[in-house]
């Protein structure tokens, strides 16, 4: 498999314009599942609403349009030719059948962008920063008929995070790092982090789902939480996210006359991302990434062969000139499940690929 594509610089984005504190974001692709390209965009206004009021520059600011939640490590401009696992993931009941349906089927991808409205900012520094964002939950599907999509619900995504500099010497602690002759030069440091993230996904709105047993609108609210590290030393970097997903379920017996709605089991899943990133030449940088998720309800869906799926994912980057790298990365992924044409039985094989392209910045 080999790609092309381009990319705003994650640093210096020239896809914004900045016009006394209004910052606006064109439209441009975001990333999806395994790294394809979604047909969902985002572009959002920006404005940096705390120096009117006394505040340092960038300690409180809002946005607002269609933006990627402020994540631990951005899916939307990752580096990497693949998508963060656990960020795709969603949340699907096992059906008892027999007349029971659960009503836990929820579509929310946290890594998809969402239109809200968000606050946040970081000191001076830089060391601490903060975001807290009003959305509507449904990212790309936003105004979708079906009605696994449709909800009148709004969700709160919350995230905090502090870096420490590890640098001893405090004129090289105080010092601006930047890239330079012999390759990117950053402190040393560890970044601690967290985040929230709590909406209600609804069923059966307008009795669309069961139209002819009028039990109204079902609720079932649900959540994901995390934790996120980052170590930076020298030519190393170790990064890593945990993530914990909850959503209550509810059982519809309509075989019951009048059809009951009872509390039924949670649907749960916990996940996350390791890797690092070593800097062998200026030019050349290596790195290693493993993404697992953990979920029963997939396995029992017959998404894996096992409760945990899980990949590995190896590769290389080499800056070829200024803004124009070449990328190269294996991906072991976990067995998937496909139908023998002969016997019809289940079986399993693994999607192993080598993805390979080219990244220009503009």
């Amino acid at each position: 498999m080999c790609r092309i594509r381009s990319r705003s610089s994650p640093r210096v984005a020239s896809d914004k314009i900045s016009l006394s504190g209004l910052t606006t974001t064109f439209p441009q692709p975001a990333r999806a599942q395994m790294g394809d390209w979604a047909t969902a965009t985002y572009g959002y206004l920006k404005f940096d609403v705390g120096r009117p009021i006394g505040l340092p520059a960038r300690a409180l600011n809002v946005r607002f349009g269609q933006f990627e939640l402020d994540l631990p490590f951005s899916q939307a401009r990752t580096i990497y030719p693949s998508a963060y696992d656990v960020y795709g993931e969603t949340s699907a009941a096992v059906q008892p059948g027999g007349g029971l349906v659960a009503t836990a089927i929820n579509p929310f991808v946290l890594g998809t962008p969402q239109r809200g409205v968000e606050l946040g900012g970081y000191a001076n520094n830089g060391n601490f920063s903060w975001s807290a964002a009003l959305n509507d939950g449904t990212g790309s599907n936003y105004g979708a008929g079906s009605f696994i999509f449709a909800r009148n619900t709004k969700d709160v995504y919350v995230r905090v995070s502090q870096k420490f500099n590890l640098e001893r010497d405090p004129q090289s602690r105080n010092a601006v790092q930047a890239a330079g002759a012999t390759g990117p030069r950053d402190h040393t440091s560890i970044r601690l982090g967290g985040f929230y993230y709590y909406g209600t996904n609804e069923s059966n709105i307008g009795n669309t789902q069961f139209p002819i047993l009028t039990l109204g609108t079902i609720q079932d609210p649900f959540y994901r939480a995390g934790a996120d590290l980052r170590f930076k030393y020298r030519k190393m970097e170790l990064f890593g996210v945990g993530l914990i997903g909850h959503d209550s379920n509810h059982i519809v017996d309509t075989n019951a006359t009048p059809a009951t709605v009872t509390a039924g089991p949670a649907v749960k899943y916990t996940g996350g991302f390791a890797g690092s990133n070593f800097w062998i030449h200026p030019w050349l940088i290596a790195y290693m990434r493993y993404d697992f998720v953990n979920s029963t309800p997939d396995f029992l869906n017959g998404v894996s062969q096992y409760r945990t799926r899980n990949r590995f994912s190896p590769g290389f980057q080499v800056l070829v000139r200024a803004n124009i790298k070449v990328i190269g990365e294996y991906q072991y992924n976990w067995n998937q499940p496909y139908t023998d044409p002969t016997t019809s039985n289940t079986l399993f094989f693994r999607p192993n690929a080598f993805v390979s392209g080219i990244d220009y910045v503009f």
